[in-house]
């Protein structure tokens, strides 16, 4: 049954392969994307977060120090190796250098995937998590905690907007036909 409805599919013009990619395959790739800039997001949460509270000795200063360094080592990692592969793709390419047009194509792309989520978790959702967190469980297990609990708020919304860009982009691929 498999073998037929994949050979009936790939008649089928307009029809990508991206539509038949396994939940397994998904959760990989977004764990070869997400997984390492949250490693370096988490080490930053902590360090941003004991050396405000080292230097404030307030616990919501101590919150929102955790939340940007966590923001900054996150993006850090995602844009730099974005930067990357766009700038090996575009070396590949003939003709002259496109580096300010990669600089605007990765910007946008991340600004697409993670805009929405942003504008709550930056402001809101994650600064509380962690605040609430760190006064129930201490500065270690807290900040974790907060992490987590934020994260799962993140994730929700950026890959439920990945989830309806490629929804749009099989559809406009589909009318093009």
């Amino acid at each position: 049954m498999r073998h037929a409805l994949k050979k009936t599919i790939s008649r089928v013009q307009g029809l990508r392969r991206s539509a038949l990619v396994p939940r397994r395959q998904r959760i990989y790739g977004w764990l070869l994307r997400y997984g390492p800039a949250e490693v370096i997001g988490a080490a930053s949460a902590f360090l941003g977060s004991f050396a405000v509270h080292q230097a404030t000795g307030n616990e919501i200063y101590a919150a929102y120090g955790a939340a940007i360094c966590e923001l900054l080592g996150f993006y850090g990692m995602i844009i730099s190796r974005d930067m990357v592969a766009e700038h090996r793709a575009a070396s590949m390419e003939p003709g002259a250098p496109k580096h300010v047009r990669g600089i605007r194509r990765v910007f946008g792309r991340a600004i697409l995937e993670f805009a929405p989520a942003e504008v709550l978790d930056a402001a809101v959702v994650r600064p509380l998590a962690m605040g609430v967190a760190t006064n129930l469980l201490g500065r270690a297990w807290g900040v974790t905690v907060g992490k987590i609990l934020a994260d799962c708020a993140f994730y929700t919304v950026v890959l439920t907007g990945e989830a309806i860009r490629r929804r749009r982009a099989r559809a406009i691929a589909d009318a093009a036909i």
